[in-house]
């Protein structure tokens, strides 16, 4: 009887430590999907065409802490995808400057892998080294946008259709002053103007300026000699001088929409031009082509400058 009784009491000591143990591990160990919560989802693209997918996490219930070094934030974490196939899950530490996120041995003194960002950048240290430089900002993924473009010196990222044509080396020219403006394009392709009276060389460019500290116009873009009408526009938040006009020349049609950025914190001025080349559907047979979907097309071209991320 004696010996029922106290195998009796040691499973109830037994029982009793291990709900202990399990109500305290709860507390100072939360589950993931229980205590945190999804704030946002980005995606970066940085050199040597590496990406990150990032998605950030906050406590649900912010009076909860977990057993964690000094330097944690405690209440906020990271989870990283790389493209090269690794996982990590980091923990927000202390920052002078933008967010920062590390991931610490057991006694959380030495920081292997850290990820910073900040505004619309960020980078990865691993072991001291940058593994993932010069990290911008992607849109988030229209169905047609398939494709990713940074340019680190003009600061900014950009989405764009597969079949497009990117043009690193595209020029603008302002004829009436003989001024090239720089920047980059892409050219709609083969499979749009086929059987159509669409012209290859139509295309979307995002185009940059020095503006020597001065207010960024539109006129910059297309010279001080075209008389046009501006408007300033809203669109997603961001603001815009815009102007367009087309142009004829023996059964030629330039159609062209300006949106220069008004924002001048940097010191150069962004402009996304939409250049349209089309031929007047009069000048063919009857039947010989169709006239090109310049709805649909438009429609491209408005996805592609509202996937513009700028740094600054």
């Amino acid at each position: 009887m004696k010996k029922i009784l106290v195998l009796v009491l040691g499973l109830a000591v037994v029982f009793l430590a291990v709900a202990y143990y399990n109500g305290n591990f709860k507390k100072d160990n939360l589950k993931e999907d229980e205590s945190y919560n999804l704030i946002s989802s980005l995606t970066y693209l940085c050199d040597e065409s590496k990406n990150i997918t990032a998605d950030f996490y906050t406590l649900s219930n912010l009076s909860i802490k977990n057993n964690k070094g000094d330097n944690r934030q405690n209440n906020a974490k990271v989870e990283l995808k790389l493209s090269d196939g690794r996982k990590f899950s980091l923990d927000q530490t202390i920052s002078a400057s933008g967010a920062r996120y590390a991931s610490l041995n057991k006694d959380y003194s030495e920081e292997s892998i850290v990820f910073w960002n900040k505004g619309k950048t960020a980078f990865i240290t691993e072991q001291g080294e940058n593994s993932y430089a010069n990290c911008i900002e992607l849109a988030s993924r229209q169905d047609n946008l398939s494709e990713v473009y940074k340019n680190n010196e003009m600061g900014f990222s950009v989405r764009y259709p597969k079949d497009y044509k990117l043009n690193e080396d595209y020029k603008y020219l302002v004829s009436e002053e003989d001024k090239e403006i720089k920047g980059f394009s892409f050219q709609v392709p083969e499979s749009l103007t086929e059987n159509t009276n669409l012209s290859l060389n139509s295309y979307i460019s995002i185009e940059t300026i020095n503006s020597n500290n001065k207010e960024c116009v539109l006129s910059n873009f297309v010279g001080e000699a075209r008389d046009l009408e501006i408007s300033e526009i809203k669109i997603n938040g961001r603001d815009y001088y815009f102007s367009s006009f087309i142009e004829s020349a023996v059964g030629n049609r330039y159609s062209q929409k300006i949106y220069t950025l008004k924002d001048n914190s940097s010191s150069n001025c962004l402009a996304v031009r939409y250049f349209i080349h089309y031929m007047d559907i009069a000048n063919y047979t009857e039947g010989d082509v169709i006239e090109f979907d310049d709805e649909e097309l438009l429609k491209t071209f408005d996805f592609i400058r509202d996937s513009l991320v700028l740094v600054k």
